[in-house]
């Protein structure tokens, strides 16, 4: 009869259901769990759930309708992914197809459904979409920094991958310096969203933050602190590099470890250049731009400022009785009157408005400077050579007499300025000749070139500044 068909087609069912290998179940009327299959589901056994809600298993209290929804549907529903909580406590990820069940008068009672769990291979999955995150995140850096020429403008580039491939705020790199000291200005790169004018977070309070470690020595360290999340890379078990990233998303510090090495070595490409680059542009010695540094600046300027009366004045110095100093008090001293003078410069450049000034040691005792446009009018350029001449002179003079009395050393100056659409050759030799000029009528003070000296130039009785430096003036001329 009836009744016995349908005992016999629900004991083949749970027959089938117990053989199975995918989780078998049905709720009732009331949406709880009236039947599970005895292998249970990732981890619960049937006694566990049989009479519980589907709402119990939900990773999120948000999620517990919905999971109640789907396995008590009022519709079929076919290969269905769903995230539960396991029992222990992990998340667990089921494909369900659910059927729904009716009375004899066509009433929703119940549903009954099977899933499998599909955990193993969706957490594989998730594991080569993040592998394929990661190496792209360093492909893409490797090939922003092969795209530039300078060190800051190859950092800029890693940042600006970073806002990107993390969907971040913003992103800034600080190269540190051997003491640990944060580098400025920072390379960093904004969202298009951000404020042009976001200031920088202070990079050395944040590294404070940094949370300690027992470990003598390791790759990095990454941690959070407020919006930011940090990254402190190290070389060689020296810390050389903070990289600071805002309002991250997604798995943030996962991808930020797995690229740590990456960015702590383009940093330490980044620095090796920008020291190879200083160290061609200055003097050993005294720390000053060397002679071929400071002709292309000057060029430089001469070419910006093309359109202004006075572009600028350039002040050839050269320190009176040097070689009888080396042969007096030895090359130690000489030395010190050196690295004297190029300080003495620094603060002459130092008091002057900001502008594009430049200082070099051209060789030797041979020293030079350019005042270059900053806002002022044309005669105040010309005032402003002569106040750091004269302040040169005197603080050379005071520095000079702590040697003693037998050689006394000093210091000429002559400038020369520049008029708009002057070539760099012949306003160096204006400065040269005034230098020369200076040298002739006693040495030990300073003078600034004449008008006259455009039209003719002496012959020069013995060799200063300029003499040879003709062969390096290509870039200059023209």
């Amino acid at each position: 009869n009836l009744v016995e068909a349908l005992v016999s087609s629900r004991a083949l069912y749970r027959d089938l259901a117990d053989c199975s290998g995918d989780f078998v179940w049905e709720v009732d009327a009331s949406s709880k769990f009236s039947f599970v299959s005895p292998q249970g589901i990732v981890g619960y056994l049937p006694l566990a759930l049989n009479g519980a809600s589907p709402a119990g298993l939900a990773m999120d209290p948000h999620e517990a309708n919905h999971l109640v929804a789907l396995f008590a549907a009022r519709e079929p529903t076919t290969e269905t992914e769903v995230w539960i909580r396991g029992e222990d406590g992990n998340a667990a990820c089921l494909i369900a197809s659910v059927r729904p069940l009716t009375d004899d008068r066509g009433e929703w009672c119940g549903a009954r459904g099977v899933a499998r769990d599909v955990t193993a291979e969706r957490r594989r999955a998730r594991e080569l979409d993040e592998q394929r995150d990661d190496d792209a995140l360093i492909s893409a850096i490797a090939r922003a920094i092969q795209q530039e020429m300078q060190p800051h403008d190859m950092l800029r580039a890693a940042a600006r991958v970073l806002v990107t491939s993390f969907q971040a705020a913003a992103a800034w790199i600080v190269p540190l310096q051997a003491d640990g000291t944060p580098l400025k200005p920072a390379a960093r790169h904004l969202d298009s969203t951000m404020a042009t004018d976001l200031p920088d977070p202070d990079f050395a309070t944040l590294m404070d933050t940094a949370i300690p470690s027992d470990e003598q020595a390791q790759a990095y360290q990454i941690w959070r602190e407020g919006p930011f999340l940090c990254l402190l890379t190290h070389h060689w078990d020296v810390m050389n590099g903070f990289v600071v990233l805002l309002d991250t998303a997604g798995r943030a510090e996962a991808m930020l470890a797995h690229a740590a090495d990456h960015l702590s070595n383009a940093i330490e490409h980044a620095r090796q250049l920008r020291e190879l680059d200083r160290l061609s542009r200055t003097d050993e010695l005294t720390g000053l731009l060397n002679r071929r540094a400071f002709i292309a600046g000057v060029s430089k300027s001469l070419h910006m400022y093309t359109g202004e009366d006075v572009v600028g004045n350039l002040m050839f110095i050269d320190m009176d009785n040097f070689k009888a100093v080396n042969d007096t008090y030895g090359h130690p001293v000489g030395d010190a009157l050196l690295t004297s003078l190029s300080s003495l410069m620094g603060d002459a450049m130092a008091d002057l408005p900001r502008g594009d000034h430049l200082a070099a040691r051209l060789g030797g005792d041979e020293f030079a400077m350019w005042i270059g446009s900053c806002g002022e009018a044309p005669g105040a350029l010309g005032a402003l050579a002569a106040l750091a001449a004269e302040r040169l002179v005197r603080a050379f003079n005071v520095v000079a007499a702590e040697y003693g009395e037998e050689v006394l050393p000093g210091l000429s100056i002559g400038i020369a300025s520049a008029k708009s659409g002057e070539k760099l050759q012949s306003l160096m030799a204006r400065a040269d000749h005034t230098l020369y000029e200076v040298k002739r009528s006693g040495k030990g003070t300073w003078k600034m070139a004449t008008e006259d000296h455009r039209l003719t130039l002496e012959p020069m009785a013995q060799p200063t500044i300029g003499d040879g430096i003709t062969g390096n003036l290509s870039e200059g001329t023209s």
